[in-house]
């Protein structure tokens, strides 16, 4: 099946996303060859994420709908508990002191953070508005519809 128009778009959006930040990663913002595998590494991990992040939140089938509602819990409690117990202080410390970020982590972060977001965006997109590729088994049979 060939992607729509609106996907086409949705994927050369997304592609030159990712794109301006290798390029300012490696070419702008690294001094040296390790500084840019570093920028690329922290933008690549960002795509990762941000592609599950969209199949969590457009389940292509409803097996998949179920699996991912219990993996939703453990997150759930993981993000609740640790990860928040971490970011406390952190997030205090930035909120009482005048830290200021190098350009490099800032950076990194704004890559992690878009390329994450737009391939969340261009997952959700195609799943929400595009015939899902996998039909629905249930008892052995698809279901139509």
């Amino acid at each position: 099946m060939l992607p729509s128009r609106w996907d086409a778009v949705n994927i050369v959006v997304t592609l030159f996303v990712h794109g301006t930040f290798a390029a300012l990663g490696c070419f702008v913002m690294a001094a040296t060859w390790q500084t840019a595998a570093v920028n690329l590494s922290v933008q690549g991990v960002g795509i990762v994420l941000g592609f599950w992040l969209g199949v969590f939140l457009v389940p292509m089938s409803r097996k998949q709908r179920q699996d991912l509602s219990s993996a939703a819990k453990v997150v759930t409690a993981f993000l609740s508990g640790w990860a928040l117990s971490k970011l406390d202080p952190l997030a205090t410390r930035l909120v009482t002191e005048s830290v200021v970020a190098s350009e490099l982590a800032t950076f990194r972060t704004a890559a992690f953070l878009c390329s994450g977001l737009m391939q969340a965006l261009l997952i959700s997109l195609m799943g929400w508005y595009r015939v899902r590729p996998m039909p629905d088994f249930e008892e052995g049979r698809a279901e139509q519809g």
